[in-house]
């Protein structure tokens, strides 16, 4: 392929002559890499920082801590409805400052998990649940109207029992069903309530029946709810004609 020594030493790499180059001008140990090296170590100490977060927050003895505060926590709310703690603002004092305990510790348990997850957080919607509830407690706080709304902060534990998260699951996987099973049901009173306002419509002006149940659809409607909820059919429809008329 060469004819000559002189052939094969020309067509050396060109990365010889670099190397020599760098060797005349004294960056023997020039790297491209070292300008990057303590970004890499930055980026390595955070991810392992978030790695160790993770570990913390989602062990299972974490996890059953979690469980318990925010049982007791629900229980607490509950008793603070008895007249004996709303009439006592000692007591009540306690309660709220109890309250705030449990929701800064809430906070710390969702700003591990954001830590951890990063963006990811916001594809697991449990994940996004619990910090949309720790986040309105935080927003409503100096509304008069958290109080009667903190209580919501008990669903989460729907997000920590395996069995009540699976059950939500199931109900959101059969909800295209449930809704079909809705609009057969009412296909199936509208025509019923048709068919008896047309062969019982004028009963009531004829004085046959004390209440108007057929006199239009949407008392028919109303007659035929009623019959399959077993209500008692001897209600007051005075007050609701102003609504059917």
């Amino acid at each position: 392929m060469y004819d000559s020594d002189d052939d094969i030493k020309s067509a050396r790499p060109v990365r010889a002559n670099t190397t020599r180059f760098r060797r005349l001008n004294g960056n023997v140990n020039y790297h491209p890499a070292s300008a990057w090296s303590p970004w890499r170590t930055t980026i390595k100490a955070i991810k392992n920082a978030r790695l160790f977060t993770g570990k913390i927050i989602n062990d299972h003895r974490v996890q059953n801590c979690v469980l318990l505060l925010i049982a007791i926590n629900a229980i607490m709310m509950g008793v603070a409805t008895f007249p004996t703690i709303k009439n006592n603002p000692a007591i009540v004092d306690k309660f709220e400052l109890a309250d705030k305990s449990f929701l800064i510790l809430f906070t710390i348990e969702s700003s591990m998990q954001l830590i951890y997850h990063g963006i990811n957080l916001f594809r697991d919607g449990f994940l996004v649940f619990d910090l949309l509830i720790v986040v309105m407690s935080w927003t409503l706080v100096g509304a008069q109207v958290f109080r009667a709304f903190r209580i919501f902060r008990a669903m989460r534990l729907i997000t920590r029992i395996e069995t009540l998260k699976n059950l939500v699951l199931a109900l959101f996987a059969v909800f295209p069903k449930m809704t079909a099973i809705f609009m057969l049901l009412l296909l199936i009173y509208y025509i019923f309530a048709v068919m008896f306002t047309q062969l019982f419509k004028g009963m009531y002006e004829k004085e046959l029946v004390q209440q108007p149940y057929f006199d239009t659809v949407y008392f028919s409607m109303f007659t035929l709810f009623q019959m399959m909820t077993l209500v008692s059919p001897h209600l007051d429809y005075c007050h609701h004609a102003p609504l059917f008329s």
